[in-house]
């Protein structure tokens, strides 16, 4: 038994204790600590009366990033340096310095009087769509955005390869969303590339940022087409997040001229004769009906029980195709997410790669057993295991 509160300093800095312990952000750190950390490993607990929560969670609200002139304060302090250097110092997460649409590393400089680039004719809203880029852990796809970013002249998409193409419009609709409105307000490659160049503040930082997230990326990943020996330009790799909108912008599902919805947990693409599989393993009545509350989990490192869809029975063509996609030449991949939306933001899936099937029982739903191709990572492995208790 540890005991974590006392007469602290005033200074003392109990989010990053707490974080170190949890692995949570800030954000998500004040919401475990007034639920009672709910998603600790078997056997582990943090316990906190009434008092000691209310301290922590007013230390929390008082610290670094607590507020914009709190981080504005802070840079002032240390001067002119980079982000990662900043990060680094104030010891804050990215996801603290980018919690809102409102905060970003440039604006932040320039509230501190620090030199920046030139400004771009809609800073605001660009610096204000980063937050939705934190996720992207790839690392293939964070070295053609740094060499992309780092050019001194505009690129030409006549340049780009069919992969990087579907790379720039993951970044893309990442940052803005897939609506029509969006689609038609960047209706081509180029004019994505010229609204890039058009802020140089913007892509300055941007470049930091992707920098910033190759350094703290936890897991090597594996690009998809050498897993899948295919020909398919499909930029994603396994162990790897993503949001929905990436997946379906790296299949050719999403471009500015166009959009293929995915509005259910499972999708089955012809052209790649592929099975696409949706897995959000925390699920709650607010966000599933009864008939989707589905019990999906990892058994091990390697096999991972997963149910069909509710109409779903062996001897359907789907369920068919589940039990003999080895013989059929289909393929079956597996997108995880632990929870629907954290601290009111969606979450992205990891890609555990492509599975084979192994065995099932039951009927409407199916109750498969899928085995991995490359076992996912253990710390994965431990935290799908934490979710499904």
């Amino acid at each position: 038994m540890l005991d974590f509160i006392g007469n602290a300093h005033q200074n003392f800095r109990y989010d990053v204790r707490y974080r170190a312990l949890t692995g949570a952000t800030r954000r998500e750190l004040a919401d475990s600590l007034k639920e009672g950390f709910p998603y600790l490993p078997a056997g582990c607990a943090i316990e906190l009366d009434r008092v000691a929560t209310e301290h922590v969670l007013d230390n929390i609200e008082s610290a670094v990033g607590s507020s914009m002139g709190s981080v504005v304060g802070e840079l002032r302090h240390y001067g002119d340096v980079t982000l990662a250097e900043f990060i680094d110092r104030a010891a804050l997460a990215p996801e603290d310095l980018y919690q809102t649409s409102n905060w970003y590393w440039t604006k932040f400089r320039r509230r501190a009087d620090l030199p920046t680039p030139p400004e771009g004719p809609n800073d605001d809203e660009f610096g204000g769509r980063l937050h939705r880029i934190l996720h992207i852990d790839a690392a293939d796809r964070l070295r053609f955005y740094d060499d992309l970013l780092s050019a001194r002249y505009r690129p030409s998409a006549d340049d780009l390869s069919p992969t990087e193409e579907r790379m720039l419009y993951m970044l893309h609709f990442a940052l803005w969303g897939d609506s029509s409105k969006k689609r038609e307000r960047w209706p081509y490659a180029d004019a994505v590339l010229e609204h890039i160049w058009e802020h140089p503040a913007i892509r300055k930082e941007l470049r930091q940022l992707l920098a910033l997230l190759d350094d703290r990326a936890e897991h090597l990943t594996h690009p998809l087409d050498h897993e899948m020996g295919w020909q398919h330009d499909v930029p994603l790799s396994v162990h790897s997040r993503y949001s929905l909108s990436e997946i379906r912008a790296a299949f050719g599902l999403l471009t500015p001229q166009g959009s293929t919805p995915i509005r259910e947990g499972v999708r089955y693409l012809d052209d790649f004769r592929t099975d696409l599989f949706f897995i959000t393993l925390e699920k709650t009545e607010k966000h599933y009906s009864p008939q989707t509350m589905y019990r999906d989990y990892a058994i091990s490192r390697e096999l991972f029980h997963w149910e069909s869809q509710w109409n779903t029975a062996p001897e359907t063509p789907t369920g068919q195709r589940y039990i003999h996609h080895r013989d059929q030449g289909t393929n079956v991949l597996l997108f995880v997410r632990h929870h629907k939306k954290v601290a009111g933001q969606t979450q992205p899936y990891t890609l555990l790669g492509p599975a084979d099937y192994v065995r099932h029982e039951g009927e409407k739903p199916m109750a498969i057993v899928w085995k991995l191709r490359r076992r996912m990572p253990s710390d994965l492995f431990l935290d799908t295991k934490v979710v499904a208790g």
